[in-house]
């Protein structure tokens, strides 16, 4: 999910339910699209894992 709020700052959520050790990689991808795409003045990046209890 991409939010924009105030001041040109971009939020940005992924919602990762298993561990993916690509994660940290496709996460700089989409900074690198975003900050492409809507030239932010700060962009926050958020990736909650969400597993599920033994």
């Amino acid at each position: 999910m991409v939010v924009k709020l105030e001041d040109n700052t971009i939020l940005h959520i992924e919602i990762q339910s298993t561990n993916d050790p690509s994660m940290p990689y496709r996460m700089f991808e989409y900074f690198y699209l975003i900050t492409d795409k809507y030239k932010p003045k700060d962009l926050i990046q958020v990736c909650i894992y969400i597993e599920k209890s033994r």
